[in-house]
């Protein structure tokens, strides 16, 4: 990746509009004011390993969004992301 911090800053801005949606505080601030759009590639692997992993956690933390998610069927990555073939990341802590 040319520039890993502007595609950090691509990312953040996201969860902030994700935040505000919520009514969530997110600190703004750590977003640098200007960066270019970019995508970051993942695995497919990756992404399944995170979707269990997050319906693992939601499945206590939040059971009736745990309900919605799962009858969602899949859930479909943010167009941030570009998706390749690959298992999981070897720097994944299982």
């Amino acid at each position: 990746m040319k520039n890993p911090v502007n595609a950090i800053n691509h990312y953040l801005s996201f969860v902030l509009l994700a935040a505000q949606t919520r009514n969530d505080n997110f600190d703004a601030s750590k977003i640098a004011a200007y960066y270019k759009k970019s995508t970051l590639t993942v695995t497919k692997g990756q992404l399944s390993y995170e979707a269990k992993y997050l319906l693992k956690k939601l499945k206590t933390r939040d059971p009736e969004k745990f309900k919605q998610v799962k009858s969602a069927g899949s859930l479909k990555p943010h167009s941030l992301f570009r998706i390749k073939k690959g298992g999981i990341e070897n720097w994944e802590i299982i």
